[in-house]
């Protein structure tokens, strides 16, 4: 296993390549994503108990007030949840072989492939993140899941990979992907 930065590693033989980029957040990020988990779920778990042992005493107002209030609160629970999921056991896969391109972003040992020819893929680009001000900052921070910097095409279609890669590492993958996917195209055309 060869590797680029802490976030990548790969293995290559003459045309094929696998690749797996893992999540690695920095302690503070870890302990700041725990802090929140924990904050959050004891705010709402606070609003259940409130519900269930004084929601008759409560108007029709506070009481759907409440339940918005949770349904919104569901949400981000799940979101932070993933996160957390996801820096743990996390991992984005990336194969290159037999003439097919293949991306899987795995949790544990599970994951959907998606596969497609080589032939159908474009070029892989670095992209700078194309939100600006709180919306980079929300999409690079610890508790969302994304912040994908590397970008290439496939039927019609504009994908990502690469979560939250560092400048420098993200341009090594570039031209490593592009490479092997160079050597798949043209062994494709010779066929």
């Amino acid at each position: 296993m060869q590797k680029i930065g802490n976030q990548i590693q790969f293995s290559k033989s003459k045309d094929d390549i696998e690749v797996e980029i893992f999540p690695a957040p920095k302690s503070k990020d870890k302990l700041t994503l725990i802090i929140w988990i924990i904050g959050w779920t004891l705010c709402g778990a606070a609003v259940v108990v409130q519900l269930l042992l004084y929601g008759e005493e409560f108007t029709r107002e506070q009481t759907t007030y409440l339940l918005i209030y949770l349904s919104l609160w569901t949400f981000f629970e799940f979101k932070v949840l993933n996160a957390f999921r996801w820096v743990k056991t996390g991992k984005e896969l990336i194969e290159i072989k037999d003439g097919t391109f293949t991306y899987t972003k795995m949790f544990g040992k599970r994951g959907m492939p998606a596969v497609h020819d080589c032939s159908a893929v474009s070029k892989f680009e670095y992209q700078e993140s194309t939100e600006a001000g709180i919306l980079n900052d929300i999409n690079r921070s610890i508790w969302i899941v994304g912040g994908e910097v590397i970008q290439y095409q496939t039927e019609r279609k504009v994908r990502r990979l690469g979560m939250k890669l560092p400048k420098k590492d993200a341009l090594k993958l570039e031209e490593l992907l592009n490479k092997h996917l160079g050597k798949q195209q043209a062994n494709q055309r010779r066929n």
